[in-house]
């Protein structure tokens, strides 16, 4: 279930939200129009997995679109739907302390 505090500062969700339309609040979580195809009323659903900094994006088109599809029609990229901590890709290892000669 993705709640408000699931969206907080996660701010690939407000950006993608922004790129679709008819985005609205839903038992949990957020239903849209599906922008991979033309429809009548809002068949994607999207809800947050997961605690920060780890939380995912989740899409399903229940008229059976693609992921990728999706994220095209919105110019929206996979690494997008992950969030990412601010100390992603800085973890620091700690110092060498033995080498070995081959």
């Amino acid at each position: 279930m993705t709640t408000h505090d699931d969206i907080n500062n996660f701010e690939s969700f407000g950006t993608l939200s922004e790129r679709l339309e008819d985005v609205a609040p839903e038992n949990g979580h957020f239903r849209a129009m599906c922008p991979a195809h033309a429809g009548h009323r809002p068949a994607l659903t999207m809800m947050v997995e997961g605690e920060p900094p780890n939380r995912k994006i989740l899409l399903h088109c229940h008229a059976g679109c693609g992921l990728q599809e999706i994220l095209d029609a919105v110019g929206f990229k996979k690494s997008g739907l992950f969030e990412r901590s601010a100390s992603a890709g800085k973890k620091k290892l700690g110092p060498i302390f033995k080498t070995y000669d081959y």
